[in-house]
């Protein structure tokens, strides 16, 4: 089968998910969501200013199409679209009538609302988000993966607890968290360029005890996936914190799980999750200060870990994208 796959760069698994559908034997084309990855242009076309860059915009969305339909598209995966839109989708189905089509979204509606209009266009339509799925029956709930990078290792634990994450809302707590703790840490807060980097510092104004926080601990540079999976391997416990908006667990979540690190998270949806288990899975609150250390040094015996593996094998990235494709 010949698939493309739409979707916006994002640290790399963009291209994952397409190496995967040629590992299960299809014909692949990546189309980029976005006409250009700069700092402008993702700002524009997260805060809808398109206006901004319409005549480059709207040259995009053409050649989006044209490339769909050159490539004789049999399937279109369309992923948390920014520029994709409805009308486009319209136009690609009136010339290719037999189109199978699948909608995924990582992230809540209430974050790209413009993907609600695609929802009702294609053939099977998937969210990330718990909540979303819920109030909208069109929307079948299924969470995301972990790569083939994240696997447990016989690596000694130097860190107690680690964060690896992207700068966002009220991450600013995370340092608190960390700074309270009382062992051995790994905090590594990605901001994207330093320009951005003084946008999010002056953001935090008046609190000047943020912004030189920020400033000093905030880092402008993103480990690759293979450094992520190493601190992960090497660490007894990760904490994820996700956007406030979402109810929906984030690729965090099964990769350090997959590493066979206990998670501690502020996702309290995941009590209802089907592979939820409080000797692995810690809640807390968004502004927690809570001591952390018996839950990350309370023993494990051999099968109750055994058990809890087979639940998480469920999420890797060859199951995701098989239910995806099916």
């Amino acid at each position: 089968m010949r698939i493309t796959v739409v979707c916006p760069r994002f640290f790399g698994y963009e291209n994952s998910i397409t190496q995967e559908i040629a590992n299960l034997g299809h014909e692949v084309q990546y189309i980029d969501d976005r006409p250009e990855n700069t700092i402008a242009m993702k700002i524009v076309i997260r805060l809808r200013l398109n206006f901004l860059l319409q005549k480059k915009i709207q040259k995009y969305k053409k050649e989006i199409i044209q490339k769909i339909l050159n490539y004789n598209t049999q399937m279109l995966l369309i992923i948390t679209p920014e520029v994709f839109t409805a009308q486009m989708l319209k136009d690609i189905k009136q010339k290719e009538k037999k189109l199978s089509t699948r909608l995924y979204l990582w992230d809540s509606v209430k974050n790209k609302p413009n993907s609600l209009n695609l929802i009702s266009l294609v053939d099977k339509a998937y969210s990330f988000d718990y909540q979303d799925s819920q109030m909208n029956k069109e929307l079948n709930y299924k969470t995301l993966f972990y790569e083939t990078e994240f696997k447990p290792s016989k690596q000694q634990k130097e860190y107690d607890l680690s964060f690896i994450g992207t700068f966002h809302s009220d991450r600013i707590s995370i340092f608190y968290l960390l700074n309270n703790f009382k062992g051995r840490v790994f905090n590594h807060i990605y901001i994207q360029g330093r320009k951005v980097k003084i946008f999010r510092v002056l953001s935090l104004f008046p609190s000047f005890k943020n912004m030189i926080m920020l400033f000093k601990l905030g880092k402008t540079k993103a480990l690759s996936k293979k450094q992520v999976s190493s601190v992960f391997q090497r660490s007894k416990a990760v904490i994820d914190y996700q956007h406030p908006n979402q109810s929906g667990f984030t690729c965090r979540t099964f990769e350090a799980l997959a590493c066979g690190c206990k998670l501690i998270t502020t996702n309290k949806y995941i009590r209802n999750a089907s592979f939820y288990d409080d000797k692995f899975i810690k809640v807390i609150n968004r502004d927690s200060t809570e001591d952390l250390s018996v839950f990350i040094n309370n023993k494990i015996t051999q099968s109750e870990y055994n058990e809890f593996r087979e639940k998480i094998d469920c999420f890797s990235i060859k199951k995701w994208v098989e239910l995806l494709i099916s």
